[in-house]
């Protein structure tokens, strides 16, 4: 089942790598765009900022990350990161899809993709009531013939513990209208649904992603729908 996710965050990882630049976006809703104008000033007593929530692998993760003719010289038992969110104090979110084994590997994708405005697809909004937190992030489908990458606002809700715990963080409905007869979308939405619990880490170079260049930033101003 292991190998079966890693594969897949693999697959989506190379689609999105090839095709992002004909994404299409859906349009921003009323909801995404109160909960951007008008953050929440007390977020920093609810959630930490200095790193990433993330589902914990499990010690026999034993995945392969480095190769010599063929043949794997180097395994890890625990990843770095994987399919990390990171909230910031701004109300801004980002879901960052695929597997960091190590902080090496996650520091070169920031220097590759961080400092290039932050155009990573899915960022979103957060606000928090009470113990529950809710999210509205742009989230990548594709579309039947997997050329073409949709952009869709996928609303997803958990509840605070503590500062260092979320837990049956999932998607739930209102569902983006997507195709699920094409495997991939139908893969993507499953995992996306079904509950787990996200446990803090702390992360040193989290500070180099700079929200304030994300590209849902370009609503802030919009007061309604155009």
């Amino acid at each position: 089942m292991k190998n079966k996710i890693f594969n897949l965050q693999v697959l989506i990882i190379l689609v999105v790598f090839v095709i992002s630049s004909c994404a299409s976006t859906e349009n921003v809703s009323t909801d995404f765009l109160s909960m951007l104008n008008n953050p929440d000033t007390g977020l920093a007593n609810k959630l930490r900022f200095d790193g990433a929530y993330q589902k914990l692998e499990a010690k026999d993760y034993n995945q392969a990350i480095e190769y010599k003719n063929g043949n794997p010289t180097r395994f890890i038992d625990t990843p770095y990161l994987v399919n990390p969110i990171f909230f910031f104090s701004d109300g801004l979110v980002l879901y960052s899809e695929g597997t960091s084994p190590d902080s090496t590997s996650f520091n070169s994708w920031l220097s590759k993709y961080g400092q290039q405005k932050w155009s990573a697809n899915r960022w979103g909004v957060f606000e928090i009531k009470h113990d529950t937190i809710n999210a509205e992030i742009y989230t990548e489908y594709f579309d039947g013939t997997i050329k073409r990458l949709q952009l869709k606002i996928s609303h997803f809700e958990g509840t605070i513990k503590n500062k260092d715990t979320l837990s049956q963080w999932h998607m739930i409905p209102p569902y983006p209208k997507i195709s699920l007869a094409d495997g991939l979308n139908q893969q993507i939405f499953e995992y996306l649904k079904s509950p787990r619990d996200l446990y803090f880490k702390s992360v040193p170079t989290k500070a180099l992603i700079d929200s304030s260049k994300a590209w849902i930033n370009k609503f802030r101003s919009k007061k309604k729908l155009s």
